[in-house]
């Protein structure tokens, strides 16, 4: 069983999409590559996926939102990562 820790508290993730629809399940994806950009009225966020130096990362997944949905999930974001530090210890940040 996979479990959600966030703002509410640890929870069990529920990997299904939608009220009541229990045929669908939410897909998931591995990115270890991220690129960003926003407009006045969205924030744009690109996942995809980078195999070593050679040749370019490929983008599988981008998601809109506005202004405040980003400032939602980076706070989210941010409590996540001081939970799991927490939990288990320090990560490392990556090298340019």
């Amino acid at each position: 069983m996979l479990r959600a820790y966030g703002r509410w508290g640890e929870r069990a993730l529920d990997t299904t999409i939608g009220q009541g629809v229990r045929d669908k399940t939410v897909e998931g994806r591995s990115a270890n590559h991220f690129e960003m950009a926003f407009t006045e009225s969205e924030f744009l966020v690109d996942f995809g996926q980078s195999y070593g130096e050679e040749g370019s990362p490929l983008i599988h997944t981008r998601i809109i939102m506005s202004p405040r949905s980003a400032k939602t999930l980076s706070l989210m974001l941010q409590d996540l990562v001081q939970q799991y530090e927490h939990n288990v210890g320090p990560i490392t940040e990556r090298k340019a």
